[in-house]
């Protein structure tokens, strides 16, 4: 089973993030503030002391943070993602950014060997703890579902492919 990394766990991420723990995924989770992290340990998360931890320690890396500037933060700044990414990794950003944001992310990531999702999600806080927040995924091809297993969790919910 995949283990999923997942940073950002504001009001978004947080329930992304129980619902991959409802789902039997092992979790690593990091968050710029510590209490939402403590929330997730309780519930069986691991956690992590910087973004690269988590990429280091997962299959999968996924985002949900502010804006463009926390993007860049967290991937391509100090102990960001793109530190600990390993070939074969997906990264998903979740985040609502700029789309020079996500092909300077992309371009990083494809350097390493790495597949990246633009994903931004959609909805209310409701339907992301019922697990049925739509996704805009970009990027999307057959062979991600088929690599990564753990994305046939979002299949049902997708809106443009």
């Amino acid at each position: 089973m995949e283990h999923i990394g997942f940073i950002g766990l504001g009001l978004m991420g947080k329930p992304m993030s129980q619902n991959l723990l409802k789902a039997g995924y092992p979790l690593v989770a990091y968050n710029r503030s510590r209490s939402p992290m403590e929330a997730l340990e309780a519930e069986g998360a691991t956690l992590a002391d910087t973004p690269k931890d988590v990429a280091q320690q997962t299959d999968v890396v996924i985002t949900c943070v502010s804006d463009s500037s926390d993007v860049e933060a967290v991937v391509l700044g100090s102990d960001g993602i793109i530190e600990g990414a390993k070939p074969g990794m997906l990264y998903i950003d979740m985040s609502t950014v700029a789309p020079a944001t996500s092909r300077k992310v992309y371009t990083a990531f494809k350097a390493k060997g790495v597949d990246a999702l633009d994903a931004p999600v959609s909805g209310e806080t409701l339907e992301r703890s019922r697990a049925r927040c739509p996704l805009w995924l970009v990027e999307m091809k057959p062979p991600f579902s088929g690599r990564y297993p753990s994305c046939k969790l979002w299949e049902k919910y997708r809106l443009y492919r």
